[in-house]
Parts: C-alpha cells; sequence; structure tokens
C-alpha cells in the first residue's frame, strides 16, 4: 500500500470543491479563480490544466470524470469539455441548483436539494 500524505495542500487554491480521481492523481476545482487543479498525492504537486479557459470554471461547485470526458456542475447548469481541451460545452439546464453529479457509461445521475431526488439522464 502507498503511504499518501494525510493532508494535500494543492497550490494556488483559494475554495476548492469537487474531487475526483483521474489517471491517479486528483482533480479539483478552485472555485473562486475558476482553475482545474490536477494534483500528484504522493508529492502534493499541482498543476492548474485550464489557464486560458479558467474563467468557463468560475463558481463550479462540482466535477465527475469518465472516460476522457469531464463534466462540471455550475449553479443549475451541467456542462461538458474533453479532457485536455476544457473548453465547456454545455449539456443539460434544470430549474433548481445542482448539488452533485456522477457519471456512468449509461446515464448522468444529478442530485437537486430542493427536490430531494436524484435525477438520471441518458448519455
Amino acid at each position: 500500500m502507498i503511504d499518501v500524505p494525510s493532508v494535500i495542500y494543492p497550490c494556488p487554491t483559494y475554495s476548492l470543491r469537487g474531487l475526483v480521481w483521474h489517471q491517479g492523481r486528483a482533480v479539483t476545482i478552485d472555485t473562486y479563480r475558476g482553475y482545474l487543479l490536477e494534483t500528484v498525492p504522493l508529492t502534493g504537486s499541482t498543476v492548474v490544466l485550464n489557464k486560458f479557459t479558467a474563467r468557463e470554471f468560475k463558481e463550479a461547485t462540482d466535477l465527475a470524470i469518465t472516460g476522457s470526458v469531464l463534466w462540471v456542475v455550475k449553479d443549475n447548469t451541467i456542462s461538458y469539455c474533453h479532457w485536455g481541451e476544457f473548453a465547456l460545452q454545455p449539456y443539460l439546464e434544470l430549474p433548481d441548483p445542482i448539488e452533485g453529479i456522477a457519471v456512468s457509461e449509461g446515464g448522468v445521475y444529478v442530485s437537486c436539494r430542493r427536490l430531494a431526488e436524484i435525477l438520471v439522464f441518458g448519455r
């Protein structure tokens, strides 16, 4: 088993939201700056992945990755992009704020606090 530090401080960060694993690295969003951050857990080394599209990711609250597609939640909207491009494309908009997202090969699962339900959408 690999020893991982008990706390990882990805720099530069201000306000982190969402956390997923991609190719053995932690990926999260600095919702204040819009940075999509990739962190190596063993070293804490952090890279900003979306330097040129950070504005699109500001105020994002959650994310999911399936294959080479990154899914991003921002208020009541779900957007997606291909890994490495990071240019968000709209996928779905709901009347209520979205709290969380999970994606599988067969569907997009969305939680909404106000509805108290998990909504399922086909891909």
